[in-house]
C-alpha cells in the first residue's frame, strides 16, 4: 500500500506542498497575512486555506490519514511548534514530522545557503568544521535595499567557498549579480529554486 503523506514548506504567501498520492509538488497562493518569515501569522485564516487546499488535493476524506512533514526554517522555535500542532488538532494528520531546513542541504565545508523570499532572507553557513550558523533577516530592517543588505552581511556570511542560493524571489539573477559585485566566491542557484527544500525531502523519503 503506497505511503500516504504530505511535504510543506511555507514561503512567503505560498504553501509549497509535495503529495505522495499524486506524486506532484504545487505552489499554494495564501492570503496576505497569513504568513511572515515563514511562520503562520494567522491562525484562522491558515485552517480555513489548509481546508480547502486538503479538499483540492482530496486530502479530507482519507479513512485513515496521512502523514504530514513540515519543513522548519531558521526562525521556527519550540512556541511555534506548540501553536502549529494545535492548528493542526482538529485535521485528519496521523503525525506530525518536523524536518529542518539546514538538514536538507548540501553538508560540504565552508558553504553559505541563501534562502531568499520577497520580504525575508534565510541565511545558513558551514564552516571549514561543518558548524552550522543560521540567521533570519526581515527586509524592513533594510527598508528593502537588497544591495545594503549583503553589502552588509558580506564579510561573516557571503565569505565561504561557494553560495547556493534559493528561495521564492523571481529575479534571482539580480541577486546573483549583486553578489558578484562583492565577492568572487562561486554562486550557485538551481534551477527548481522555489520548491528546492521540498524535492530534496522528497528524494529522501522515496
Amino acid at each position: 500500500m503506497k505511503k500516504k503523506y504530505i511535504i510543506t514548506y511555507f514561503s512567503d504567501n505560498n504553501m509549497i506542498l509535495f503529495n505522495s498520492l499524486s506524486g506532484l509538488v504545487k505552489i499554494y497562493d495564501l492570503p496576505e497575512q497569513i504568513s511572515k518569515d515563514g511562520l503562520i501569522h494567522d491562525s484562522k485564516q491558515f485552517q480555513k486555506s489548509f481546508r480547502e487546499i486538503l479538499k483540492e488535493e482530496q486530502l479530507n476524506k482519507l479513512m485513515f490519514g496521512f502523514d504530514m512533514y513540515v519543513i522548519t526554517p531558521p526562525n521556527f522555535t519550540s512556541i511555534h511548534k506548540i501553536v502549529f500542532q494545535d492548528l493542526l488538532e482538529n485535521f485528519n494528520i496521523k503525525k506530525l514530522i518536523y524536518k529542518t531546513e539546514k538538514s536538507l542541504y548540501l553538508k560540504e565545508k565552508n558553504i553559505t545557503f541563501l534562502n531568499i523570499n520577497h520580504h525575508y532572507i534565510h541565511i545558513t553557513t558551514f564552516d571549514k568544521f561543518k558548524n552550522i550558523r543560521t540567521m533570519t533577516v526581515n527586509y524592513n530592517i533594510f527598508q528593502y535595499n537588497l544591495e545594503l543588505l549583503f553589502q552588509t552581511i558580506n564579510s561573516n556570511y557571503l565569505n565561504k567557498k561557494k553560495i547556493y542560493i534559493i528561495g521564492n524571489l523571481t529575479k534571482i539573477e539580480s541577486i546573483i549579480n549583486i553578489i558578484n559585485k562583492l565577492t568572487s566566491k562561486r554562486t550557485i542557484y538551481f534551477a527548481n529554486h522555489k520548491t528546492y527544500l521540498i524535492e530534496e525531502l522528497k528524494n529522501k523519503l522515496t
